[in-house]
């Protein structure tokens, strides 16, 4: 598993930040945004994280207005639950993604 980090995000105060990753390894690519906090004994360490698929990035670039529609797959919907805003579409998947 390699990792590279994209950005450092400021958090809410200087002991919080956002850290965005870009994953690579057993054949499958992630951009990964990690929530981390820091501890005089530790340094930083990882509080919770967001996994993301490329296709997923891709919306997540659309949705924030900085890639054209045409250019994104759309969302695929999960248990048929599909939600519509303006021009942009949004699935919310009920599955958890890193279940097993």
């Amino acid at each position: 598993m390699d990792e590279t980090i994209l950005s450092v995000l400021e958090g809410n105060d200087e002991l919080s930040r956002v850290v965005l990753v870009h994953r690579r390894g057993f054949g499958a690519n992630a951009v990964v945004l990690r929530r981390e906090s820091f501890s005089e004994a530790i340094g930083w360490f990882e509080q919770s994280s967001v996994e993301m698929s490329p296709d997923q990035v891709g919306q997540l670039k659309q949705a924030l207005g900085t890639v054209p529609m045409s250019k994104v797959k759309p969302p695929r919907t999960s248990f048929g639950r599909r939600y519509e805003s303006g021009s942009y579409a949004m699935s919310i998947s009920l599955a958890t993604q890193n279940a097993g």
